[in-house]
């Protein structure tokens, strides 16, 4: 099941999360609160039509809106997951020091 391989991902990155936590009228698969980080295992049917794709962008405002970032990893692309994820961190903390 691909969020187990996401899990299995975060587990070996080391990184804290908690998993399917309720956000407003959503159930975000994994949030990393110290990194302000929400990742979605999207499939590649559902989110790819026109109704999975206005959820998606609905979703990503709400989570920024709250300072958070928001990562969707497609389900048929696991072997890109940690780059995007190692990208996302490297940008955060690259943000962070540049507001130092």
């Amino acid at each position: 099941k691909p969020e187990e391989q996401m899990r299995e991902l975060l587990d070996s990155l080391h990184l804290s999360y908690q998993r399917q936590v309720p956000w407003g009228r959503w159930v975000m698969d994994f949030v990393l609160e110290e990194q302000k980080l929400v990742i979605e295992v999207n499939g590649t049917y559902y989110h790819n039509l026109p109704r999975g794709k206005d959820r998606d962008a609905r979703k990503k405002i709400q989570v920024e809106a709250a300072g958070y970032r928001i990562l969707f990893a497609w389900q048929d692309q696991p072997h890109l997951w940690q780059q995007q994820l190692q990208s996302v961190l490297l940008s955060q903390v690259r943000s962070s020091q540049s507001m130092t």
